[in-house]
């Protein structure tokens, strides 16, 4: 159990830079500013990691497993999604070892073993990954990034999670460093957001960092990974951002 306040107010993940940052809004206490030095929007204050963890994504069930014909739509859509994701990998790796942190119930795990790839996945619901046990024979691993420790894959894949990191430099440094080869492939998916769709929704609080192209790139870049596509798109009335990047080989 949770003692005290809820809230902390931190400085940014992206840049670590300790400059005060411009405030957009607040939201049932919690407040979204925007970086001066990379220009990612953030919740500078917010819930406390294990609030989440233990409140929310720990007990998260795709809705494509809730029972009737919405959850048989939502799973052939998925699995649509999983194959245009597979489309862009394979333009750069055709077959290898490939991670999905953040699996949920391991659909695109499973799509992506179809198409030849070995596949791992990391998750923090214990209910999604019973059911990706179930549904897929999948072995799921239960943690946050910086507790898996499998190493040498090919391709990484995180699809809507960077958002959701509340330490994005630190945990995709690690993932650079030490689960990913040289040369290998990061795939992410984000919403593209702006300073006008988040006064509309803040997807607050579980969306910690709010990304455009030129955070994600400095982001990326400072870690050590060279982007080499992106792509833009919609969910439903959201736009996103997908972008490819490669780790450089070391010299």
């Amino acid at each position: 159990m949770f003692i005290g306040n809820p809230i902390e107010e931190v400085n940014c993940k992206v840049c670590n830079t300790k400059e005060k940052p411009e405030k957009i809004l607040e939201y049932r206490g919690l407040e979204l500013s925007r970086c001066k030095k990379c220009g990612v929007v953030y919740a500078n204050k917010r819930l406390f990691r294990e609030l989440l963890r233990d409140n929310v994504y720990s007990k998260y069930v795709p809705s494509m497993f809730f029972p009737g014909q919405e959850g048989a739509k939502k799973e052939q859509s998925r699995i649509e999604d999983a194959k245009h994701e597979l489309e862009i990998i394979q333009k750069y790796i055709k077959i290898g070892k490939l991670a999905d942190i953040g699996t949920a119930a391991g659909t695109f795990m499973n799509v992506a073993r179809e198409y030849g790839f070995q596949v791992y996945g990391t998750d923090l619901s214990e209910a999604s990954i019973r059911i990706g046990k179930t549904f897929y024979d999948l072995d799921i691993f239960k943690g946050d990034i910086e507790e898996f420790t499998e190493t040498n894959f090919d391709v990484i894949v995180m699809w809507n999670v960077l958002e959701h990191l509340y330490e994005p430099y630190q945990e995709l440094k690690y993932l650079t460093t030490h689960l990913l080869k040289d040369k290998g492939i990061v795939l992410i998916k984000v919403p593209n957001h702006t300073t006008e769709t988040l006064i509309e929704n803040p997807m607050l609080p579980e969306h910690i960092f709010n990304y455009n192209l030129e955070s994600l790139k400095y982001l990326f870049e400072s870690v050590g990974l060279k982007i080499i596509e992106t792509q833009y798109g919609m969910d439903d009335k959201l736009p996103t951002i997908t972008m490819v990047a490669q780790k450089e080989e070391k010299q």
